[in-house]
């Protein structure tokens, strides 16, 4: 179909019969299609004459505020047509997974509703200054609280055709997770013809297979074409007992949500496949994806190739069972605060104190620069500043303060956790103590430190470059992650469905750790990747030789 749209001289795109007020918003989208224009006109003109820099400021912010001001009187005497827009763009065809190859490669648009036609870019302005208009006002008008983030990614596909940038298959179910299909495997077929990689994940794609048959014959080729097991471990499902699919396998139809995000980008930043594909890929970047903080590279099971053997839906894989989980912390999204909270202390503290828990890490200082490297694991570190600096103020009163304004979750999560034991102090304590840090001078410039951590935590979470450890935390508390402690004494994070004595594993040709949960009959279930400093590097195999390994079955 991708073809049949390329050389169509024109596309109309149906949406539906007309129906009450939606005549009005077809004609409010020509309306603010032309706000947009003239704005856009005005601009211009003043970049143009910019030779005085204090006119072409003046230019432009008077441009924004006319437009602003018709907007703004639009929403006063004509906020039935704002609604009848609203329910226009929440109409089932924004959504549906074919629109998707018929909005991005088309030439010309025209969308008709009943006897009305208004053309895509007019939609496209439409949408951009509804963006903009949303504001305290009509936010608390549930009538309009309706998400057009279907044409916004409508727009960014149709955008990566006409810019002619490569689309990985991967990014494409990423941002389109969200759309309606009457058969989900169309969720997946609609994008082949956009993504230049469609050949390494469904060389042969097959309404004869079921969705679950699909879903697994795309896991195994991705597994071929990454030489890697990284996409079972980071985008696997995880156990789910209401799921016919294998916990191994990625749920392609629902690949949405920040964790597959970030994981998406993992995958993309270390994929093993031909020099051309990395090409293609890499340069230039995609760009469906947000910027999402991401150390570029971790080595769990140092460089070894992928075992496996599949057979239906059992993947038989090389393993090393390295550890446990033995206590975890509470997790902020957990609908029994209190109950949880309790739990984690109660466990935090006997785990703490028994004489057979070892300290991987040695010492004090050992354990309080491996509890920074845990909130940090996450973090592209090139761009952390004074480290260990910002992990003492996170109780400051100047930080809990910004915190509590620009990171509530991490606010929340620190509060319920902060007498979570770890290797015989609490967290809180470890945080507060200086004097295990590796910087003698701390003490001494502790107010200078808590100035620039303040100022620090406002600049990172408006999306400044310098990172902050409460921007990581965050990261990982969004990807939906919970503080553990394992069996050895390491401190990481595991996914918020993991248990008390699921197993820490190494997967040959997997370059993160996983967990795995035994089942009762045999074999074992993927739950998902884990973030274990003194794990994540090779060091889980110190000392280890060939014998080590033994095969694991996955469900």
């Amino acid at each position: 179909m991708s073809y049949i749209y390329k050389r169509a001289s024109k596309v109309v795109s149906w949406t539906g019969p007309a129906t009450s007020g939606s005549d009005v918003a077809m004609t409010l989208i020509g309306e603010l299609s032309q706000i947009f224009d003239e704005r856009t006109s005005s601009m211009d003109k003043a970049t143009a004459e910019r030779d005085n820099l204090k006119t072409y400021h003046h230019a432009m912010n008077e441009a924004k505020a006319t437009a602003q001001a018709q907007v703004d009187t639009s929403l006063s005497d004509n906020m039935e047509a704002w609604v009848a827009l609203s329910n226009f763009l929440d109409r089932p065809y924004w959504k549906r997974a074919w629109i998707i190859q018929e909005i991005a490669v088309a030439r010309y648009i025209i969308i008709q509703c009943g006897h009305m036609t208004v053309f895509w870019p007019d939609v496209v302005k439409a949408v951009l200054i509804w963006n903009e208009a949303i504001t305290v006002k009509i936010s608390n008008d549930s009538t309009l609280l309706v998400c057009h983030d279907s044409v916004d990614t409508l727009r960014v596909f149709r955008q990566h055709a006409y810019t002619n940038t490569p689309l990985r298959l991967l990014d494409a179910l990423n941002q389109s997770w969200a759309c309606l299909a009457t058969d989900p495997r169309d969720k997946i077929f609609a994008l082949l013809g956009l993504a230049y990689d469609t050949a390494n994940f469904l060389p042969s794609p097959s309404y004869n297979r079921t969705l679950t048959e699909v879903s697994i014959a795309m896991t195994i080729s991705a597994v071929s074409s990454f030489r890697s097991l990284d996409i079972i471990a980071l985008l696997g499902q995880g156990y789910d007992e209401k799921s016919d699919m294998p916990s191994w396998t990625p749920m392609w139809t629902k690949l949405g949500g920040y964790r597959n995000e970030f994981h998406v980008k993992y995958l993309h930043s270390n994929a093993k496949v031909p020099v051309h594909d990395l090409d293609a890929a890499l340069e230039p970047r995609s760009g469906l994806l947000p910027n999402v903080t991401n150390r570029s590279h971790f080595d769990a099971s140092r460089g070894s190739r992928p075992i496996v053997q599949f057979d239906g839906p059992v993947a038989t894989v090389r393993s090393l069972q390295i550890d446990s989980i033995h206590v975890l912390s509470f997790h902020v999204l957990s609908s029994s605060l209190l109950a949880a909270a309790e739990i984690a202390t109660i466990d935090g503290s006997s785990s703490c104190k028994s004489p057979s828990l070892p300290n991987p890490y040695g010492t004090k200082a050992g354990v309080f620069h491996a509890l920074w490297r845990a909130f940090t694991i996450c973090g592209d570190w090139s761009l952390i500043r004074d480290d260990e600096d910002y992990l003492t103020n996170l109780w400051s009163p100047k930080g809990r303060e910004a915190m509590q304004e620009y990171a509530p979750m991490v606010f929340s999560w620190l509060s319920h956790n902060e007498n979570f034991l770890v290797h015989g102090h609490t967290i809180r304590q470890w945080i507060e103590d200086f004097k295990w840090s590796y910087k003698p001078l701390r003490k001494i410039l502790g107010t200078k430190f808590e100035h620039k951590f303040n100022r620090g935590i406002r600049r990172t979470l408006y999306g400044a470059t310098t990172r902050t450890v409460v921007y990581d935390i965050n990261h990982m508390l969004r990807m939906d992650y919970q503080l553990l402690i394992t069996a050895g004494g390491y401190i990481g994070w595991v996914p918020n469905n993991s248990q008390r004595k699921d197993i820490v594993c190494l997967l040959s040709g997997c370059s993160i750790p996983v967990i795995l949960r035994e089942r009762v009959e045999q074999g074992y279930y993927m739950i998902g990747a884990a973030y274990i400093p003194g794990l994540m590097d090779g060091e889980g195999m110190k000392d280890l030789d060939d014998t080590a390994w033994t095969s694991f079955s996955l469900y």
